[in-house]
């Protein structure tokens, strides 16, 4: 599949090397793992922007330790792909924002600078080990957390740029009616943090209580869901191309239901609930949630709970 691989070194802010703090050194620990894959490297560069970025000092030693014991087998045989994927949700999560902001909030503003300088720099070095080898799973997911990142930094123009080809890739994902599911997965990651952007509106997928009062709807503008709205469905519609017992496929459609019922729309929440249980075969709104079993495991699209052997207690 064709895939813009490369990012122009002048969409990127030039970071100065007089602003790097001496995290710099890490930065450098990561360049030089000759035994690390290109992907191997961009992982953990973005990783180590991540700490910086957020301040998180006290997870670096870890981060070094980890670095110090990291092996790759072959050229590039997807061994850091589940961590691209994780990292991925981790800078996209709800409390990312939160998070950063309240740490760069206590941290005297020479420190921040700094931080940020040295995070900039992990990021565009990261985005450099990208190239036409490069898997387009981990490719969008190297891309992806890069512009999370990019939007935490406040640098706008490289946000931009990683973001057009993120927009590319996922093109190509509709183009060529791709069935791999972590691709697939990956593409309704990021247009669901595209969607949320839209209209900021996340859904839960813990049980609502019974008898629960449903808690008022958020006040937003009609142009506003309808941009958010586009997006969720464009996200979907790929989905769609896999099977009907697909976790990805069914929880695509369950939030949709309980987005739409979020803000006020029953119809097409209505609409997008008849699809999830003609998917499941259960027609029955506890498939909205998941149940609980034993020994605290839970399973989803079961209409009541379920019994799966005892856990080995006693």
């Amino acid at each position: 599949m064709a895939f813009v691989a490369g990012i122009s070194s002048s969409l990127v802010p030039a970071i100065s090397e007089n602003s790097l703090p001496s995290s710099s050194d890490a930065i450098s620990r990561v360049t030089s793992h000759s035994e690390l894959s290109p992907t191997g490297r961009a992982y953990f560069l973005l990783q180590l922007a991540t700490l910086t970025l957020c301040a998180d000092e006290s997870r670096v030693d870890g981060f070094l330790r980890l670095l110090g014991s990291a092996r790759n087998t072959g050229s590039s045989a997807q061994v850091f792909d589940g961590q691209l994927s994780r990292l991925a949700a981790e800078v996209c999560s709800p409390t990312a924002d939160l998070f950063y902001k309240g740490r760069s909030g206590s941290a005297p503003k020479s420190k921040l600078d700094a931080n940020k300088a040295s995070a900039a720099r992990a990021i565009r070095i990261a985005l450099a080990e990208v190239d036409d080898r490069t898997d387009t799973n981990e490719r969008m997911n190297i891309y992806f957390v890069a512009w999370r990142l990019y939007r935490l930094l406040g640098e706008a123009e490289a946000a931009a740029a990683c973001k057009n080809i993120l927009d590319k890739g996922i093109a190509d994902c509709d183009e060529h009616a791709v069935m791999d599911l972590k691709i697939l997965k990956t593409a309704s990651i990021i247009l669901d943090e595209e969607a949320y952007d839209a209209l900021p509106v996340r859904v839960s997928e813990r049980s609502r209580s019974f008898g629960q009062t449903p808690h008022a709807h958020p006040i937003y503008t009609e142009d506003a869901f309808q941009e958010s709205e586009k997006i969720r469905l464009k996200a979907a519609s790929p989905v769609d191309r896999l099977p009907s017992n697909d976790h990805l496929r069914r929880m695509t459609h369950r939030n949709l239901v309980l987005w739409y019922e979020d803000l006020g729309k029953p119809v097409s929440s209505q609409k997008q609930k008849e699809i999830l249980f003609d998917l499941v075969g259960i027609h029955d709104d506890s498939i909205l949630y998941p149940v609980s079993a034993f020994c605290g495991v839970i399973t989803w699209w079961q209409s009541e709970n379920v019994s799966i052997g005892g856990c080995g207690m006693g």
